[in-house]
């Protein structure tokens, strides 16, 4: 069934609703649920309003998310064509221009080439992959420390307070690894493709230009994974070895960053980056 155009004005109307930060979702981590921004946010509150429509039962959860998926897909075609009118493009001409779609084939190959060969995303890709092979493997240190810690608490040795401030530190720290393991190649990549563009001739490179300020999402989260993989190696110190290969890569990854990207760090993120909001 076509997404009626009437549907369509409701929701650009609840999309530009004036305590909505536009463009706040392009340069955050994606946690909606620990973001003080969350319901000024089109993408956070669309996240609490499926959480709040959740089941509890996987398949129908995730038979509603696919026909969400879906609906959004077709809303976004529906808004295209009507720009298109606005515009008087003919969207069928363009489909239907061979050089156009010859060239399109073409800059596209370019492009996957150009991510293909860099360095940072070979790193991004590999950290994401070795960490999410590590944890696999270790999962069992974690049931080790907290027969630990249960031990410690029933000799005395350690407090109830002090054993629930490791456990959320530690709980915390693997959670935040977790979280960024594939995020920081996902938000390279998309950096990278904007830098492509600059080759291309195609976009500035401003340090408001959207390729700098995925780099800076991403370079946040290099740090925050560093950050959580020392926590890490304070509560498992027989692991530091690997823990520490795992941050030597992402400094690596973090001087790739900013040397493709050197002045990320100056771009301005909506709302996270501005006092007062």
């Amino acid at each position: 069934m076509a997404i009626s155009r009437k549907k369509i004005k409701a929701f650009i109307r609840k999309a530009q609703a004036p305590h909505i930060i536009p463009g706040i979702h392009n340069y955050c981590d994606r946690w909606c649920e620990r973001c003080a921004f969350q319901m000024r946010c089109n993408v956070g509150i669309a996240e609490a309003e499926r959480a709040t429509k959740s089941t509890g039962d996987m398949e129908a959860d995730m038979e509603a998310a696919m026909k969400e998926v879906a609906e959004n897909f077709e809303m976004t075609m529906e808004m295209i064509k009507m720009d298109a009118e606005r515009l008087n493009i003919d969207l069928n001409a363009i489909e239907e221009d061979e050089e156009v779609n010859r060239s399109f084939e073409e800059r596209q190959k370019r492009e996957e080439e150009f991510l293909d060969q860099s360095p940072l995303k070979t790193l991004a890709h590999d950290y994401g992959m070795k960490v999410h092979d590590w944890i696999k493997s270790e999962s069992e240190i974690f049931k080790g420390k907290g027969e630990e810690l249960s031990s410690h608490l029933l000799m005395g040795i350690s407090s109830e307070e002090e054993a629930m401030r490791v456990v959320n530190e530690m709980k915390d720290a693997i959670e935040t690894i977790q979280w960024f393991e594939l995020f920081i190649e996902v938000k390279f990549s998309r950096a990278l493709s904007g830098l492509f563009d600059v080759i291309e001739g195609e976009d500035d490179d401003e340090a408001q230009s959207d390729h700098n300020g995925s780099a800076k999402i991403a370079l946040i989260a290099v740090d925050r994974s560093m950050s959580a993989w020392e926590i890490m190696m304070k509560h498992f110190p027989d692991k530091a070895d690997d823990m520490l290969d795992f941050v030597a890569l992402l400094s690596r990854i973090k001087s790739a960053g900013n040397e493709s990207f050197p002045i990320a760090m100056k771009f301005i993120r909506p709302g996270f980056d501005e006092p007062g909001k």
